[in-house]
This record gives structure tokens, C-alpha cells and sequence, in this order.
């Protein structure tokens, strides 16, 4: 992977040149596509193996665990954000998000919204791909 004088570097197989930074950003925007459309493989090649998830009111957990609790689940996910940071260093990188979630069952139940800060520390694969390796994940129900 070759950088320019400004720092872009070309992500394998996109053929497009972009910045650390700005395949973060499009990365971030795929993950919620892809959660929306329910995606799993998608979703499975934005996390590193080693991946943990911090949510509310739980032990963090893993890449198999997410995957497999997204199986089969009848809602529908829809969802709106704000990145407010992105930092990075070397083969490393933190976002700050503010997140947007509404769950509707696809029975037509009750909305559940949720919203609130999320903080991700991306790790860079050897692809040039930015993977998601912690992410702390504080969404809070709202009325």
C-alpha cells in the first residue's frame, strides 16, 4: 500500500484513494447499512476476530456472540449518526459517535428508540481495512 504527499493511501481493491480518516468514516456508514439490511457477513468483515462489544447492562461479548444474536430476529433496524471524532494513529484509531437507534417489530409492535454515545477503537488489517476491535456501545432507551 503506497501513501502520497498528503497522506492518502489506497484501500485494497476500491481502487479508489482515500484517507485513513475518510475510510473510517464510509466504514461507519456500511456498518449501519449493513445492520439495517441485516447483513451478517458484511457486518463479520467490518470486525476483527478479537472484537469485544461493551453495551449496557451486560458482560462485553464477542464477534460470534453478536453475529449469532442477529440471526433470525424479527424486527426491523433503522437507525441515524453523528460522527463526532475520528483520531488516527499509525494502524490505529478511535471514533466518537453519537448514535440514533429505532427497533420495530416486524409484527407491527411498539417503536423502541435508543440514543446516545458510542466509542470504537478501529484496528487496521493488513488489507488496509479498518476493522472494528473495541467498541463501547452507550445507547440508552428513550421515551
Amino acid at each position: 500500500m503506497r501513501e502520497n504527499a498528503l497522506g492518502y493511501k489506497k484501500v485494497a481493491g476500491d481502487g479508489v484513494a482515500v484517507s485513513d480518516e475518510q475510510a473510517i468514516r464510509e466504514t461507519i456508514s456500511k456498518w449501519l447499512v449493513a445492520s439495517k439490511e441485516g447483513d451478517s457477513q458484511a457486518l463479520a468483515a467490518m470486525l476483527d476476530d478479537d472484537m469485544l462489544f461493551v453495551v449496557l447492562g451486560r458482560p462485553p461479548f464477542g464477534k460470534q456472540e453478536f453475529l449469532a444474536a442477529g440471526q433470525g430476529k424479527p424486527y426491523a433496524f433503522d437507525s441515524a449518526f453523528e460522527v463526532a471524532e475520528v483520531v488516527v494513529n499509525g494502524t490505529w484509531a478511535l471514533t466518537r459517535v453519537e448514535l440514533a437507534i429505532e427497533v420495530t417489530a416486524t409484527k407491527g409492535e411498539k417503536t423502541l428508540r435508543f440514543k446516545g454515545p458510542t466509542m470504537t477503537v478501529w484496528r487496521k488489517a493488513a488489507t488496509g481495512r479498518w476493522r472494528i476491535w473495541r467498541d463501547a456501545n452507550m445507547v440508552a432507551p428513550i421515551e
